[in-house]
């Protein structure tokens, strides 16, 4: 049997000498308009088909069907073998001329429609095509993008979904954090501060909310009778060298119920005195230090998140991270303790106080609130003012915060809004604002405290003038 005859590129290179200049300029000029006319009627790029291997000159193809009158006269009078031949791949091809019929209706046969008749609409390709029973007709003429057909029979064949694809991005970051190889876990770290910040993209706690777990995990930080991850920290400590439970032995934690949200720290029994003449007793915050630098870096990504609108109902819900700001927030260290203090002033307004699952957490929360809004450091109070503000947009927190504003927490609210800072004047003033928002339950609180109406009356008839006695005070996140 004859071996069949393969035409090679270098074949085409070496026919293509022989042409005119003329005929390679009209050639070079098809090119040009057929794939404008693809940029314009699929918005999409050529690309031509190939036969064995070797890429189909549809210059040549187009300038022989029109030459014999047109696609429709080729199929009226069966002259498809002859294009066929005339184009020099009826040789070594099983039904050549079936190969050309179709490759020309997909891709040629609406760009000579267009340039012979003109453009006519594509609803008319169904009627078109409905005829193709008659002489003159085809349902290869169809006014679908040739260069989608493949790729959409493909789609359907394994099904593609592209919502997987966030999944996906996270699953490699979860697998990271998993596995606790200090070089993974570094990398998914990294990820996760860039994805922290403003911009295009934006990690979306919604589709990996283990990310949170995972990540307050690596600083010892853990959810309740979660033993397993547990056991993967002893692991992860091991390889990396760090023991974060040491660090927080150290923070200067004093509050029991506190120290009894971190495994294996108790309170320190060396006299304070001590400690501050001996140093190097208990860890230290050392922004140079891996174990502190990894607890500044997984708080700035939580603090970072909570000021997205899609990542406040995630993030209040956790456990897991609630505890690592409640930690930060009762620490001897102001860097950890204002980064955690903002975080929880953001998402305050999405915590409700009045589910079962987190009595733990309203009891901490509020206890938090009241140590900061007795303390003697501005920040402090200024941030308990806004999560107490958080708190009350909340509905569903009325009845239990109308019990927390006794006698002592008014006092303190009343005291800090004579305070000659216009900050903590305008942070007071949006508590009570809020505070008055839940109700007449907690109106007629704040009205029956002694001097509560006086003192807001006079604020108001001081005016402007009050101003000029107002030091405006500013503060640096240290």
């Amino acid at each position: 049997m004859e071996r069949r005859k393969r035409r090679s590129p270098i074949d085409e290179y070496v026919d293509s000498f022989m042409d005119s200049p003329e005929k390679l300029q009209r050639c070079t000029q098809f090119y040009q308009n057929l794939r404008s006319y693809y940029r314009r009627k699929w918005n999409c790029p050529l690309k031509s088909p190939y036969i064995q291997g070797v890429e189909l000159n549809l210059s040549r193809l187009y300038c022989t069907v029109v030459s014999f009158g047109g696609w429709q006269k080729v199929s009226q009078s069966e002259k498809w073998g002859d294009v066929a031949q005339a184009i020099g791949v009826s040789e070594g091809v099983a039904v050549a001329e079936h190969a050309v019929k179709v490759l020309y209706m997909r891709y040629l046969s609406k760009y000579e429609q267009s340039e012979l008749v003109g453009d006519v609409d594509d609803s008319d390709a169904d009627l078109l095509g409905s005829r193709g029973r008659g002489k003159g007709f085809s349902s290869l003429a169809t006014a679908d993008c040739p260069v989608s057909v493949a790729s959409r029979q493909t789609n359907d064949f394994f099904r593609v979904r592209p919502e997987k694809k966030t999944e996906a991005e996270y699953e490699r970051l979860v697998k990271s954090l998993l596995c606790g190889l200090p070089n993974e876990v570094d990398f998914a770290v990294n990820v996760c501060t860039l994805l922290s910040h403003p911009g295009p993209r934006v990690l979306r706690l919604s589709a990996a909310p283990q990310l949170i777990t995972l990540l307050v995990a690596h600083v010892a930080v853990f959810a309740d009778g979660d033993n397993s991850l547990y056991d993967l920290y002893e692991s992860w400590s091991k390889a990396s060298g760090r023991d974060f439970i040491a660090f927080w032995r150290g923070a200067g934690i004093e509050d029991e119920e506190i120290l009894a949200l971190l495994p294996n720290v108790t309170r320190s029994e060396m006299p304070k005195e001590d400690l501050e003449l001996f140093t190097g007793l208990e860890a230290e915050f050392r922004p140079r230090d891996p174990v502190s630098w990894r607890v500044q870096q997984i708080l700035s990504i939580m603090r970072n998140l909570s000021f997205e609108v899609i990542n406040k109902p995630i993030m209040a819900a956790s456990w897991p991270l609630l505890k690592f700001l409640f930690v930060c927030s009762n620490c001897k260290w102001s860097a950890l303790r204002t980064a955690a203090l903002d975080a929880l002033s953001n998402i305050a307004s999405e915590i409700d106080l009045m589910c079962e699952e987190s009595s733990v957490t309203n009891h901490l929360l509020l206890k938090t609130v009241s140590r900061c809004l007795n303390s003697s450091d501005k920040l402090q109070v200024i941030r308990s003012l806004e999560i107490l503000a958080g708190l009350c947009n909340n509905e569903h927190n009325e009845s239990l915060l109308c019990e927390f504003l006794d006698t002592r927490i008014l006092s303190k609210i009343f005291d800090v809004i004579t305070v000659k800072d216009i900050m903590m004047c305008v942070y007071t003033l949006e508590a009570l604002y809020q505070i008055s928002e839940l109700g007449a339950s907690a109106c007629q609180q704040v009205s029956l405290y002694p001097r509560a109406i006086d003192t807001l009356v006079d604020l108001g008839y001081s005016g402007g003038c009050i101003v000029w006695t107002v030091r405006i005070g500013r503060y640096e996140s240290s």
